[in-house]
């Protein structure tokens, strides 16, 4: 047996039968043995080096403690079963995946994990090459995280190898007790924030560990992935878990104005990961959903409100999967309004002409309402919850669909939006039910800041990405071409009174200060 100091961890491989039957590429569990007693934790420093991402280094996988394993004594050594395994064919290598999961609760709050370990099937014993979290679940007060990692393997590597392409989906949304509501109402999570990334590395056999290959990131597929290891994870809705190909479209927001049914995302504190205001410089990649619908208690009945199977959302119809569109001073701002049902049973709406009971609302980035034009005092002095109608027709929504039949107008003509600057947009509907959309970030601008922002956004993204983000891309530097011409147009919109941040996530440059 050699010693665990050597810098890479030697494992024991023995062969048994029938644990991991039955699961699509699945293998006999994988058995482990390292000098330690069954108390004994690996060397926080050798985990660190087998981490295959930096975040990893708090994985668990060599702990060997989960509730889907088992370590014991073996001699002077300990001795772990990972029930769930799977394999890598890289060509010249064969790697196997042993996953453990494991689970945490206090206080209400929980958390659970796939851990991955890496190992090389070599002759004789394999060696540990890597740990990786493969899926893990935060539920907290204020929060759920959900990171998810899957591969695939691709060709294009260096000199003709395979290469080993991983993707990491990370999802940020509402935390404990609206997810324990959600669920009550059997209704779908959405996330607040999701960013998916693709990385690429390749087997370097000197070393004996894969490496990273940033340059080679564009040859990884956009689908086709699949778990390390095929655990018996959980499947939606309740376990906020999503094993999808390629990028998220759905995704939630709390809106400005107060609702029984707003999680309050905002107030949580040091809340990061791409998670901000409403007003703010991060968005989600496309135009998010408003909260769940609220059913209204009735008077003097002390209870949560219950919710409604119906989702609202705002966009722009020209662009309507921008979360923060930008539009030129004096142009139309025609919108488009959506709502869907999320559940799984009919959801009756009401058409009432739209104004009778929707309200299209209108802030400055100050949270002041917008002043609204002679028709849009008009339109929106129409509203009313209650009283005699003229028009009232029954719109009833099959589970999965979507009404896109109302609310299509030109904002323009509702407000005064002159003045160049930051504009949020959000639909309220109650008739019955109270509906709020998510808040739309709408920037106006000048009609030669809006182009010069369309010229910047028309060079190459990988370039941006490489000269805005240096530390993602070792050992390559962005030309002076790209360089010299970010500057000069960044330089033109700054003399127009806009300053622009990259948004890496959506691959765009986003407006983050207009005109005062």
């Amino acid at each position: 047996m050699r010693d665990i100091a050597a810098g890479i961890l030697l494992f024991l491989l023995v062969s048994t039968t029938g644990l991991a039957a039955g699961r699509e590429g699945a293998h006999d569990p994988l058995e482990l043995t390292w000098p330690a007693t069954a108390e004994q934790a690996p060397d926080p420093e050798k985990i660190r080096a087998l981490a295959l991402f930096p975040e990893d280094e708090w994985s668990r996988a060599l702990d060997c403690k989960g509730s889907s394993t088992t370590a014991r004594q073996v001699g002077g050594a300990r001795h772990c079963t990972y029930p769930y395994v799977g394999t890598i064919d890289l060509g010249e290598v064969r790697l196997l995946a042993g996953a453990v999961q494991e689970s945490s609760e206090w206080d209400g709050m929980y958390s659970n994990q796939d851990e991955v370990v890496l190992a090389l099937a070599a002759k004789g014993a394999p060696r540990v090459v890597h740990i990786l979290t493969q899926w893990s679940q935060s539920v907290v007060d204020c929060r759920t995280v959900l990171m998810q990692r899957r591969f695939a393997v691709a060709d294009g590597g260096p000199g003709g190898a395979k290469l080993l392409c991983v993707e990491s989906v990370k999802e940020v949304g509402e935390g404990l007790f609206p997810v324990m509501d959600l669920e009550a109402a059997g209704l779908p999570w959405l996330p607040v924030s999701s960013c998916r990334e693709l990385t690429a590395w390749s087997w370097e056999a000197k070393s004996m560990r894969l490496v990273r290959q940033p340059m080679l990131d564009g040859k990884c597929p956009q689908q086709g992935y699949k778990l390390f290891a095929p655990t018996a994870l959980k499947a939606e809705p309740g376990s906020h878990l999503r094993v999808r190909q390629g990028p998220a479209v759905e995704f939630a927001q709390c809106p400005l104005l107060p609702s029984d049914s707003c999680f309050g995302i905002d107030q949580c504190p040091q809340f990061e990961d791409g998670v901000s205001s409403v007003g703010g410089f991060v968005h989600p990649p496309v135009a998010p959903w408003g909260p769940p619908a609220a059913v209204p208690l009735e008077k003097n009945m002390v209870s949560k409100p219950r919710f409604a199977g119906l989702r609202a959302r705002v966009s722009l119809e020209e662009m309507p999967l921008d979360a923060a569109p930008v539009v030129a001073s004096g142009t139309p701002v025609k919108l488009r309004y959506e709502k869907r049902n999320v559940s799984k049973e009919k959801v009756l709406v009401w058409h009432a002409g739209f104004w009778s009971n929707h309200r299209i609302l209108l802030f400055r980035a100050d949270g002041d309402h917008a002043k609204p034009t002679k028709l849009g005092q008009q339109m929106l002095g129409a509203f009313q919850t209650d009283g005699p109608r003229e028009k009232n027709v029954q719109w009833p929504l099959a589970p999965g669909a979507t009404d896109a039949t109302e609310g299509a107008y030109d904002l323009a003509t509702l407000y005064t939006m002159e003045s160049p600057g930051l504009y949020l947009v959000q639909v309220e509907y109650r008739d019955g039910l109270h509906l709020l959309s998510n808040v739309l970030p709408v920037w106006v601008l000048p009609q030669e800041a809006v182009n010069g922002l369309k010229r910047l956004n028309g060079w190459h993204r990988e370039e941006c990405d490489v000269a805005e983000r240096p530390s993602q891309y070792p050992g390559r530097v962005s030309s002076g071409e790209t360089n010299g011409f970010i500057s000069s147009a960044k330089e033109a919109l700054a003399r127009l009174g806009v300053s622009v941040g990259w948004d890496h996530a959506a691959g765009v440059y986003r407006v983050i200060q207009g005109p005062q």
